[in-house]
């Protein structure tokens, strides 16, 4: 009897996390000819993160535009981001970019953490 209600418990917590967006689904982008597009960091940025923490990406760090998210069809850039707290650790992230703005974690996030960044820091290529 409890785990059935354990069971529901967690049910309800995942349903949830996924409407309030903690968890977002993205697809594929169809790669278009000439490759798909990419933000590269032309400098070392480093910025606020979440929980204290200092979110960078090293110059020539390379986001790709392979993918979609699937609530709003918005492109997402993804690619490595080196996460330092207590240990220095690369993890993998998507963002959104509006111009010099990067929303961070949008794969995860409905929003996404809203980070600006200074002019003429990333370079749009196709790898």
């Amino acid at each position: 009897m409890a785990g059935r209600a354990a069971s529901r418990l967690a049910t309800r917590l995942g349903a949830g996390l996924l409407l309030a967006g903690c968890a977002m689904g993205t697809r594929p982008e169809p790669g278009p000819e000439g490759g798909h597009p990419a933000l590269r960091f032309a400098r070392d940025v480093h910025l606020p993160g979440a929980l204290g923490n200092d979110w960078s990406f090293p110059a020539g760090s390379v986001l790709v535009g392979d993918r979609r998210r699937v609530a709003d069809d918005e492109l997402l850039y993804c690619g490595p981001m080196v996460i330092r707290d207590l240990r220095t650790e690369t993890r993998p992230t998507c963002v959104i970019r509006r111009g010099d703005t990067l929303f961070i974690n949008a794969d995860r996030l409905q929003v996404g953490f809203e980070r600006h960044l200074p002019s003429g820091v990333l370079e749009e290529i196709r790898p």
